[in-house]
């Protein structure tokens, strides 16, 4: 019998067994693209790959690779970056992206394919076609590059994580697509299929949203810089937030939001719609002309440039803000809520002679400004109507109350008829009631103040025969004072 020296096939092994695991390496390496530090590729030509690709340097491959097995994989090592012509995607199971992967010419995920860039970015420089399934994250990221005149497509699908959108070629979207963000620059944007963004978008330019196409900002804060058209709907949804930070020109279509807000930088032109459907705000920096406004009850109107003209619409709650004249427009201009006048902002409702109607349904303060007609209507089901406490409302024109079951609060409160023309001094629950202006003023009907009357210089007064006049305070008056009925002072 042999002895056998213990330590020296310690030693043996020692040698031998690394030397056996890189043949068995070797050999395990089957079906595998494995790309060694200074490798390079020319030629046009396609390499199938029925296993994994593993780069070891920044790759250029110009022709075609085709992944044809099941569960596949391409990593980049080390940071680095493969670059190819053509990437087409086939057989079954899952291909995994890490790191960078560029492609230059076009992208195909054939069905019953699926590619996974969690964690990694895809990079695609011309055309992509998907018929399978792209697999992300929130740490996703797909640039679409395409660096020339001619159309990008983009896919479309639901994805998570960034889409980067730049170059010299419009992109459009080849289905619905639903992304995380949305980031912009270069040439045109075209929604012609839904666009929905879950977060942040940055637009440069919206070339147009399609009719029957719809781009829905569901939460964050986004901006487009440019509005080129819109035919379709633009949708801020709650919680988001959208800014148009140049001129915005709609076409026919709807810009809306429910309770998010829109900021209009620059000048609005709109053959389409502007609407708040909800508790929503939207705001207006420069001019605006629309076709179409709808502002529901609730929701709230910014005016906040510099000299600007107010739409005539009806308004929910209407802010005017920062210093310059807000200059209502001809015609009817309805408030279902409030107005306020602030920042050094100066009201003008009487250049273009205009009509405020304060039309809600509940409870309701009527602003201390100057009006040309001023009305109140709608039924009230029993709620308070306010006359600013402190201010002073001034009428013009023609002062029309048609609102039914309505309770008025007149408490500290000055009404004044200023008109340069004759007025007539309708039945109302005055507190103090100033008569002014060159025009006559007409007491026609019965009615009671229920604090002072004070009648200004150069304002002819008439009161008609068979008037009940009952003035709860004290009246001051002037010359020009015509008496036919009957004034009781303390009544």
């Amino acid at each position: 019998m042999r002895c056998v020296d213990t330590n020296n096939a310690k030693r043996i092994l020692k040698v031998v067994l690394p030397v056996l695991m890189v043949f068995s390496n070797m050999f395990s390496q089957n079906n595998k693209l494995i790309i060694q530090s200074g490798a390079s590729f020319a030629g046009n030509g396609e390499i199938s790959v029925k296993d994994s690709i593993r780069n070891y340097q920044n790759t250029t491959i110009p022709g075609r690779i085709a992944l044809i097995g099941s569960d596949q994989s391409i990593v980049n090592e080390d940071g680095m970056n493969l670059q190819v012509g053509i990437l087409s995607l086939r057989g079954n199971g899952v291909k995994t992206i890490t790191g960078l992967l560029v492609v230059n010419d076009s992208l195909n995920v054939l069905s019953n394919t699926s590619l996974n860039i969690a964690n990694s970015t895809l990079r695609i420089l011309d055309n992509s076609a998907n018929a399978g399934q792209i697999i992300t994250n929130s740490n996703s990221l797909i640039e679409y590059g395409k660096d020339n005149g001619n159309e990008q497509l983009v896919m479309g699908g639901v994805y998570r994580g960034k889409i980067k959108l730049y170059g010299k070629s419009r992109k459009s979207l080849l289905g619905e697509l639903t992304v995380d963000s949305i980031e912009h620059e270069g040439w045109a944007i075209s929604v012609n299929n839904n666009l929905n963004i879950n977060g942040k978008a940055e637009i440069d330019t919206l070339l147009n949203v399609n009719s029957g196409s719809q781009l829905t900002l569901k939460s964050d804060s986004s901006s487009i810089r440019y509005l080129a058209g819109n035919d379709g709907i633009i949708e801020v949804q709650s919680n988001g937030k959208l800014a148009f930070i140049n001129e915005a020109n709609n076409g026919i279509g709807t810009i809306r939001t429910v309770d998010g807000e829109i900021i209009f930088k620059g000048n609005v032109n709109s053959n389409g719609t502007l609407a708040i459907t909800g508790n929503g705000v939207m705001s207006f920096e420069q001019k605006v002309s629309s076709t179409n406004y709808l502002f529901s009850p609730t929701s709230t109107v910014i005016y906040n440039g510099a000299d600007q003209t107010i739409a005539q619409a009806n308004y929910g709650n209407l802010r005017l803000a920062n210093s310059g004249t807000k200059m209502f427009s001809s015609g009817i201009t309805g408030i279902a809520g409030t107005i306020d006048v602030e920042n050094g902002a100066v009201a003008d409702a009487i250049t273009n002679s205009s009509i405020i109607d304060y039309n809600g349904t509940g409870a309701q303060v009527i602003a201390g400004l100057q009006y040309y007609d001023l009305r109140i209507t709608n039924d009230r089901g029993g709620k308070q109507i306010t006359l600013s406490a402190g201010d002073t409302i001034k009428v013009a024109n023609v002062f029309n109350v048609s609102a039914s079951n309505a309770n008025y609060v007149t408490t500290d409160n000055v009404f004044e008829y200023n008109g340069a023309l004759s007025q007539i001094i309708i039945p109302f629950e005055y507190y103090n009631l100033v008569l002014s202006g060159n025009g006559q003023k007409v007491i026609s009907d019965s009615q009671t103040t229920l604090g002072n009357v004070e009648h200004r210089y150069n304002t002819p007064v008439v009161v008609n025969n068979g008037v009940i006049w009952n003035i709860q305070g004290s009246l001051i008056t002037n010359e020009n004072f015509i008496n036919n009925g009957e004034i009781n002072i303390g009544e």
